[in-house]
């Protein structure tokens, strides 16, 4: 009778122990990401893109409205272009505050918008600046303290960075094979010339809706084969304006890697812009913005061959 008195208790005692802990997850803690506030918070020069009308309805104090047309050329056909006159774009830039180490947050109205933020931060990168970060303007309306004003800078001597930006002769010429229409041989019994293979690993994406996408685009005005996509820019970005990794399996489905030459199109350059600049930053160092868009490209379409 004690044996089983002394047994029961050993099965009571060991039911009641705690349980070991179960481990669902081995995976390191993940760093909280930063706020959109904590992103004001640093002293940045912040730029609003908004319309004159939104801003001044309602801004973060010390803000300074910009527009992406500001740093663009006049004519109605190269909107998209930056303007040739360096010298006076980083003149204005210095007297707000603004130079090549200068940390600068970009306010827009987001995915709600055309990309504007997105746009003026290429051109800013183009132009040198390269601490950028992207936010909506929505996620401020709680201001906090009012922002230090910030002191004129001098202008610094710009140089263009050509592997953002495409122009239309070289996008013609990777489309086409040729700029320009080859010239009728003066000899008659000229001896043919073996030429090396032109390097076809490029992509264009063309980050308009599928609206815009559908009524026009590249290939529709040519007979070439290229690789071409169709990408909204909106899925370059985050709700919060960051970069969007989950792109990344998008354009890998579509056979476009990190070594591919990537060159983005839209209307005149501003949400081709945007994606560009997010691309850089996910790592795509060969991605290059058309910045004169559909708008610049001459009518009628390139000649079919």
């Amino acid at each position: 009778m004690i044996r089983y008195f002394f047994l029961a208790a050993t099965v009571f005692i060991f039911a009641c122990a705690p349980k070991p802990t179960r481990v669902f997850s081995d995976s390191p803690v993940v760093v909280r990401k930063e706020s959109q506030q904590d992103k004001l918070k640093r002293g940045v020069v912040v730029l609003d893109v908004r319309a004159p009308f939104e801003f001044n309805m309602s801004h973060v104090p010390g803000a300074i409205n910009v527009a992406w047309e500001d740093f663009s050329r006049r004519s109605p056909d190269a909107r998209g272009l930056i303007d040739k006159d360096l010298h006076s774009i980083t003149r204005r830039l210095a007297l707000i505050g603004i130079d090549p180490s200068t940390s600068v947050l970009i306010l827009g109205r987001g995915k709600a918008g055309k990309g504007e933020e997105g746009r003026v931060a290429w051109t800013l990168e183009s132009l040198g600046v390269e601490n950028i970060e992207l936010a909506p303007s929505e996620a401020f309306r709680e201001k906090k303290d009012e922002n230090l004003p910030v002191a004129n800078k001098a202008p610094w001597d710009a140089k263009r960075q050509p592997s953002l930006e495409v122009t239309w002769k070289e996008l013609r010429k990777k489309i086409e094979g040729n700029s320009l229409p080859k010239a009728k041989a003066k000899k008659k019994h000229r001896p043919r010339i073996a030429l090396p293979e032109k390097n076809e690993n490029f992509a264009v994406i063309d980050i308009r809706s599928r609206e815009e996408y559908s009524i026009d685009n590249l290939s529709k005005r040519t007979s070439k084969s290229f690789k071409f996509e169709n990408i909204d820019w909106r899925e370059f970005f985050t709700d919060e304006m960051d970069p969007n990794p989950a792109v990344m399996k998008t354009l890998s489905e579509a056979g476009i890697t990190q070594m591919t030459e990537i060159y983005l199109i839209s209307n005149h350059g501003v949400r081709s812009g945007a994606a560009t600049w997010a691309l850089q930053r996910l790592g795509y160092k060969n991605a290059r913005n058309f910045a004169g868009g559909y708008e610049q490209i001459p009518w009628p379409p390139l000649p079919r061959r």
